[in-house]
């Protein structure tokens, strides 16, 4: 089923645990750059903080599809719910952030193997300045 309105919205404390229970889920941790389960206490330390930068919710036809984050070094974040996936519901929640962020400095890091966010970051304008490379 087509999607039929996205928006960023602040988020409320009831948010709180939607943003823990959906970066904590296997496959939202295997793409980012820190894959361990985040704690409770982790978390409300970093909800408390907002990691010194900007969190949005994404809303999608009125419901919560995930967020959005970007932190004070202009890196960008998103996670969404399975069931948003695959609706364009990320391109045009990180086109109404590029809104909100007009001159900003916005940067995705991703991992070499995700091919969707490689793909979306790509088709929302990001250009590829970077190759890094670690050894194990």
């Amino acid at each position: 089923m087509k999607v039929k309105s996205v928006r960023l919205a602040k988020p409320m404390a009831r948010d709180s645990r939607f943003v823990l229970a959906l970066r904590n889920r296997p496959e939202v941790r295997a793409a980012s750059a820190n894959t361990a389960v985040i704690t409770i206490l982790e978390h409300a330390h970093w909800w408390c903080t907002r990691g010194n930068g900007e969190l949005w919710i994404v809303m999608a036809d009125h419901r919560r599809a995930g967020y959005v984050r970007r932190c004070s070094f202009g890196y960008v974040s998103i996670a969404l719910s399975p069931w948003a996936r695959g609706r364009k519901v990320a391109s045009r929640a990180l086109r109404a952030l590029r809104r909100r962020h007009p001159d900003g400095r916005l940067v995705a890091r991703i991992r070499a193997d995700n091919w969707p966010s490689i793909k979306l970051f790509g088709d929302c304008g990001y250009e590829r300045t970077w190759v890094e490379y670690e050894c194990r």
